[in-house]
Parts: structure tokens; C-alpha cells; sequence
């Protein structure tokens, strides 16, 4: 915002600067992008923040969920579709949106894997589930999605939601990808 009403040509490093300074690793990545596009159709004659002097983007510290709370999210949870996800998550390690498209024909119960092929990426995944993993996909559906309501849902309401439940039970410093 402190950019907005300065011309392009009278901004200088001093305020790439304070801005870098006060803003977050997603301030650091647009307003990067932002500067080299200018720089790209020459709307700029040189660079206003030298490539060497852009500070180091430094991503928050993350952590994975505990056992402890892990179980106290699962505990708060009423919604029984939410609850199973959750109870996944913990014991696939998968990525959330990965775990939300599941289906009943990914479960191979012969061989008690689950197969899929990575959102993200297009790789193919196999896990291995245990008993726990077992129990809860016993009480999702026989056919199509597992979690039909969780994945029409864009991923980032789903975090949504899930920093509103981590609210309720008084967690802080984790995200749905801790479960990674």
C-alpha cells in the first residue's frame, strides 16, 4: 500500500526496504515478481532493489501435530465426515486436498494399501494403512469419495475450518499441512 500512489520511476530501494521489512515471505514473493515484470517490459531502466540485496525469504518455523493434539481435535470434532478426515490425515501423512479426493475404489483392502495419484504433482502414491486407518475407512462410503462433502470444499476453506477448530481447542503454531 505504501507504494500505491508513488510513481514507478520515483521509487526507490529505501522503500522496497521498509516494505520487505514489515511485510511477510508472500510480500517478498509478489512484490519480487512485480519488480521483475517492470524490469521485463522495460516500463523500469534498471533494477530498484539489486538481485543480491533482496532479503532471504524466511518461512515461519512449522511443526508437525502431536499425538496430543491430534487427539484433542479429533475429540472436539462432532461432524463424523471431518472427524474420519482428520483421523486420516494422522495416519496417511498425506496432503489434505489428496486425502479429501479420495475415493472408495483408492482402498484396496486385499492388500490394505491406498493408491492414488498426487494432485499436485500427478505422481503415483501407495500407502500402506494399519488397523487404526482401517477402522475409519470402514465407516466411510463403499463407493465414490470418502469425504463426498470435504472434497467440493476448496482447500482453503478446509483450513479454514481448521484454524477455527484449533481455536476451540486453545492449539496454535500448526496448520493442516502438520500433518505431513
Amino acid at each position: 500500500d505504501p507504494l500505491r500512489d508513488r510513481k514507478l520511476i520515483e521509487t526507490k530501494a529505501e522503500h522496497f526496504i521498509e516494505i520487505l521489512n514489515a511485510g511477510t515471505v508472500t510480500t517478498n514473493a509478489y512484490l519480487r515478481r512485480l519488480h521483475n515484470f517492470a524490469l521485463g517490459m522495460q516500463w523500469l531502466p534498471w533494477p530498484v532493489l539489486p538481485k543480491l540485496h533482496w532479503p532471504a525469504v524466511k518461512h515461519k518455523d512449522r511443526r508437525a501435530v502431536t499425538l496430543e493434539e491430534h487427539l484433542k481435535i479429533v475429540d472436539r470434532e462432532h461432524n463424523p465426515e471431518i472427524k474420519a478426515y482428520y483421523q486420516l490425515l494422522w495416519h496417511l501423512g498425506g496432503a489434505q486436498t489428496d486425502i479429501a479426493q479420495l475415493t472408495a475404489e483408492d482402498v484396496n483392502w486385499n492388500d490394505r494399501t491406498i493408491s492414488y495419484s498426487r494432485n499436485k504433482t500427478g505422481v503415483p502414491v501407495i500407502i500402506s494403512f494399519g488397523p487404526d486407518a482401517g477402522s475409519v475407512l470402514e465407516g466411510r462410503p463403499r463407493f465414490g469419495k470418502l469425504f463426498p462433502q470435504l472434497a467440493r470444499i476448496h482447500e482453503k476453506h478446509r483450513a479454514k475450518m481448521f484454524v477455527k477448530r484449533l481455536k476451540t481447542v486453545n492449539i496454535t503454531g500448526i496448520s493442516l499441512h502438520s500433518y505431513r
